[in-house]
């Protein structure tokens, strides 16, 4: 999740999202079963940072302050869940 960083969440959200999928891309090409499950897990993380991230873009667009608020806390828990996924799994 490194790479500069942007102003503008829903671009980061797909900078991570993308970083997940290739997380997810090399634990497939792997036949244990535990690398499966992180796969699995990587995909459905990455298509909710995804889905935040079209949120705070349509939120941004609507001015809807407390939405995005809201979203942008969602989105860090999410980073957060992301970074412990590829912390412990190299």
């Amino acid at each position: 999740m490194g790479g500069p960083a942007t102003l503008m969440p829903e671009v980061e959200a797909e900078r991570w999202a993308s970083e997940l999928e290739s997380f997810a891309d090399d634990r497939e090409k792997r036949i244990d079963l535990r690398a499966a499950r992180l796969a699995r897990e990587a995909r459905q993380l990455a298509a909710s940072i995804r889905d935040v991230g079209r949120e705070i873009r349509d939120a941004r667009l609507t001015d809807d302050v407390a939405s995005t608020g809201i979203l942008l806390e969602n989105l860090g828990s999410l980073r957060k869940r992301a970074l412990d996924m590829l912390g412990t799994a190299r």
